[in-house]
């Protein structure tokens, strides 16, 4: 696949009218224009509804879309096309927490909805559960969960972290307690 003259395409995210990010577009021929989704969850939370994409040229929209077999989106000649963009976690500041609690654990990522309560919850192996105080995410990027006390035996655990009033799973990882 080699690319063609590049014409100044670049592929436009929005949703809401305030929320907006560009990307490069390649250009591989007339009918063929690919470009790469922008870190949404860096700058937005993944929640909020479908982003809007199209490719504009010098700042006006002037392209239409198919769908092909490498592309997430479902855009099949329309003038338009619409992502959905999840929250991501990438990593946990630490693995191993005392059984009497107290230490904080921030779990980092990309498109955390920073105006809904997040819950920590650890789990062993055999059911037993500890929940954290539910907390807002301090950005879109991050959370930090006070670990509470371990009443069970010494066990490793896995950390959910769940939006407080719904069941999606966020993150998974194994904490030794």
């Amino acid at each position: 696949n080699d690319t063609v003259g590049g014409g100044g395409y670049r592929c436009k995210f929005t949703r809401g009218g305030s929320e907006v990010l560009y990307s490069d577009a390649t250009v591989y021929s007339t009918v063929l224009i690919k470009c790469d989704t922008p870190v949404w969850g860096q700058n937005y939370s993944a929640a909020g509804g479908a982003v809007e994409v199209v490719v504009v040229e010098g700042g006006s929209t002037n392209l239409a879309y198919s769908a092909s077999t490498d592309s997430p989106a479902a855009c099949n000649g329309e003038s338009s096309c619409a992502v959905t963009f999840h929250a991501t976690w990438e990593s946990v500041s630490q693995l191993l927490a005392g059984a009497e609690g107290g230490v904080n654990i921030t779990v980092s990522g990309h498109g955390m909805d920073h105006t809904k309560l997040h819950q920590c919850m650890f789990v062993d192996g055999s059911g037993n559960t500890a929940e954290a105080m539910s907390v807002y995410p301090s950005s879109v990027t991050q959370v930090t969960c006070l670990v509470p006390v371990w009443p069970h035996t010494e066990a490793l655990t896995t950390l959910d972290v769940r939006e407080a009033v719904t069941v999606a799973r966020l993150v998974n990882e194994t904490i030794t307690v």
